[in-house]
C-alpha cells in the first residue's frame, strides 16, 4: 500500500550511521539521482502525502528526519500536512525538519547543478520543526497588533498540544508565550484542551482586596454578566472583561469613549470599577501601553494582580469574535451599549427612571425611555411623585 511504503528505505538504513539524516523526498527518481551524487540517505514516499504509517517506520531506524519540498506554494501545503502529521509522533529526542527548493527546481535538477556538497550544506541547514510551525501560524499577521498576536497563539497553540507532553511542548508553548507577548502560565491555562473545568477562583480573599484588584476570569453567571443580550457580535465572556481588553490593548481609545463610558459610572456591574481604574491611569498617562499598565499594576498592587490583568486581557483577545482592523472604537461602544441596557434591566423601574432624570441632558432614546418608565410606573404606582417629576422634566426638553 503506497501510504505505508518507502521507496529507497533499505539502501538509504545502511548509511545512518555516519549521522546523516535521513532526507523524505516525493518522487522515487529524486532518490536514484540522490544517489547518483553520493547522497544516499533518501527515500520517498511514492508519490502520495506523507501519511502516519509513514512517519512511524521512518522513525523507527532514525530519530532526525528532513522533509524536502518544493519552494512554491503546493509545496508549502505539503510540508503543512507533513508537519499535521508529525507532530503526534515528535517524542522528546526526535527531530524534524524542513527544506525547501528554490522555485522551479527539484532535488534531480538541483543535486545537477550545484553538487552534492552544497546540496549536503543545504540539508543541513534546513528549517527546524518548531521554526516552521511558528512560521506557518503567523503567515498573514503582522505581529506587532494585539488581534494579530491572538490569531497567531489561536492557530499555534492547538499545534503545539498535539505533541506528546515532555520537554519539547513545554519549550514550544514557552516560546510562543514569548512571541505573543504574554505569560507562560496564563496561555498554557487559556489553550490547554479540557472539559468542563472553568479557571480556578482567585486566592486573595475578599476582605483584602481593594479598589483596583482584578478577580480572575470564571464563567459568566446571568443578569450583568451576560454576554449577549441582543443580535450582535458574540462574546464568549463577561462583557466587562472585553471592554476592559480593549481599553488595554488600544489605549487611544479612552479619548474617543470618555462620554460613553460615563453613562457607566457608578452602576453595580462586576470589574467595572476596575475598568474606570484603568481608564483614569490611561488618561492621566496618554503614551501609556499595555505594558506600563502592567507594570503600574505591579507597583501598585503585586504581582498576582498584574498577572490576573494580563489574563484577562489575554483571555478576552483569544475568545474575543473577529473583528476588523480599526474597528474596534465600534466594538466598544456597542459593549457599552449593551452594559448599559444589562444594568438599566436590572434596577427597579423607579431607580432607572432616577438615573435618566439626574442627567445633565437628555438625548432622544433619554427621552424615549423615561416615556416608556413612566407608564410602566403609572400602572402600579400612579401617585409617585416621580412620575410628576418626570412628566415636567420630559415637557422642559422637549
Amino acid at each position: 500500500h503506497k501510504g505505508h511504503e518507502l521507496y529507497g528505505l533499505y539502501e538509504a538504513r545502511t548509511h545512518l550511521r555516519s549521522g546523516a539524516p535521513l532526507l523524505v523526498v516525493e518522487g522515487y527518481m529524486d532518490v536514484v539521482a540522490l544517489a547518483q551524487f553520493g547522497i544516499r540517505n533518501a527515500v520517498a514516499t511514492l508519490g502520495t502525502a506523507v501519511t502516519d504509517a509513514h512517519i512511524a517506520k521512518l522513525f523507527r531506524h532514525t530519530s532526525d528526519l528532513v522533509f524536502c519540498f518544493d519552494g512554491d506554494a503546493a509545496g508549502r501545503r505539503a510540508a503543512s500536512r507533513a508537519l499535521d502529521v508529525c507532530l503526534p509522533a515528535l517524542g522528546d529526542g526526535r527531530a524534524v525538519r524542513f527544506m525547501f527548493l528554490p522555485d522551479g527546481e527539484d532535488p534531480d535538477t538541483l543535486v545537477r547543478r550545484i553538487g552534492s556538497g552544497k546540496f549536503s550544506q543545504l540539508i543541513a541547514s534546513a528549517q527546524p520543526l518548531s521554526e516552521f510551525l511558528f512560521a506557518t501560524a503567523a503567515s498573514e499577521l503582522d505581529l506587532a497588533l494585539p488581534d494579530d498576536r491572538a490569531r497567531f497563539c489561536q492557530r499555534a497553540a492547538p499545534m503545539i498540544h498535539r505533541l506528546p507532553r515532555g520537554v519539547l511542548r513545554q519549550l514550544l508553548l514557552s516560546e510562543l508565550a514569548t512571541r505573543a507577548g504574554i505569560p507562560a502560565s496564563t496561555l498554557e491555562q487559556l489553550t490547554a484542551p479540557r472539559a468542563g473545568a472553568g479557571p480556578r477562583a482567585a486566592d486573595l480573599p475578599e476582605h483584602r482586596k481593594t479598589p483596583g484588584t482584578v478577580t480572575e476570569p470564571t464563567a459568566p453567571t446571568p443578569s450583568l454578566r451576560e454576554t449577549a443580550s441582543r443580535p450582535g457580535r458574540n462574546y464568549k465572556t463577561p462583557l466587562v472583561h472585553h471592554l476592559l481588553a480593549l481599553l488595554l490593548h488600544h489605549p487611544r481609545l479612552c479619548t474617543e469613549l470618555a462620554e460613553t463610558l460615563e453613562f457607566l459610572r457608578g452602576e453595580a456591574i462586576p470589574d467595572l470599577e476596575l475598568v474606570f481604574k484603568v481608564y483614569e491611569l490611561l488618561q492621566k498617562n496618554p503614551g501609556y501601553t499595555f505594558n506600563h499598565v502592567l507594570s503600574y499594576w505591579h507597583g501598585m498592587h503585586g504581582q498576582e494582580q498584574r498577572n490576573l490583568l494580563a489574563r484577562i486581557a489575554a483571555n478576552e483577545l483569544l475568545l474575543a469574535p473577529e473583528t476588523a482592523a480599526g474597528d474596534h472604537l465600534a466594538e466598544a461602544r456597542e459593549i457599552i451599549a449593551r452594559l448599559r441596557e444589562l444594568a438599566e434591566r436590572d434596577k427597579p423601574a423607579a431607580a432607572r427612571l432616577r438615573g435618566l432624570l439626574d442627567r445633565d441632558a437628555l438625548s432622544a432614546e433619554d427621552r424615549a425611555r423615561i416615556r416608556a418608565l413612566i407608564l410602566e410606573l403609572s400602572a402600579r404606582i400612579p401617585n409617585d411623585p416621580i412620575i410628576t417629576e418626570a412628566k415636567q422634566r420630559i415637557m422642559k426638553s422637549s
